[in-house]
């Protein structure tokens, strides 16, 4: 199980290896609950693999203060109360088509196409509500006007909203699907 550490709120001034994460986590954790691996999303947040099945993020959740406390100073975090921290439930994805480009071939940061998404869909707290942000490209393609993009969210009824209405992105009306991964 995973226990998201969302820092879409602040921004880290060391990256620490995950090794160095993981073992400072494990230390302070004292044997009681076990920390396998740390990684990071695109958007930024620190995943920390719980170790199963003796740990779960619940487990981990409820010592927030104790992860912070260890982590943000890795992290060169010093002037940010405890961030959001969440077990990761399965994300609901949904495909954007025809999402166009504000010069050809420029993709936007996954900050600034979340922030998009709030900006022109009326989604509150929206940096909390969006999990990852996939651009999905062709090989070999030339420079596009418009892309594809896969976007995980949290919340079940966010996909659902934009699978029924679709979604208004960077000034168009871009039709919505279903993920489906490849076999």
């Amino acid at each position: 199980t995973r226990l998201i550490v969302d820092l879409s709120g602040c921004h880290p001034t060391k990256k620490p290896h995950p090794a160095s994460l993981c073992n400072a986590l494990n230390d302070a954790l004292g044997g009681r609950l076990a920390v396998s691996a740390v990684s990071t999303t695109r958007s930024g947040n620190l995943i920390l693999h719980a170790s199963a099945p003796a740990c779960s993020a619940q487990a981990l959740a409820a010592h927030r203060s104790l992860v912070w406390s260890t982590i943000s100073p890795l992290l060169g975090i010093t002037d940010l109360a405890e961030p959001p921290m969440y077990p990761a439930d399965p994300w609901h994805k949904v495909v954007f088509h025809r999402v166009p480009l504000m010069q050809p071939g420029a993709l936007p940061s996954d900050r600034d196409f979340i922030r998009e998404v709030a900006k022109r869909n009326q989604l509150p707290g929206t940096q909390y509500r969006i999990g990852n942000v996939r651009f999905l490209l062709e090989r070999d393609k030339a420079p596009r006007e418009e892309v594809t993009v896969r976007v995980d969210f949290i919340e079940q009824e966010d996909a659902r909203r934009f699978l029924r209405d679709g979604i208004f992105l960077f000034g168009s009306h871009c039709r919505a699907t279903r993920y489906k991964p490849r076999s």
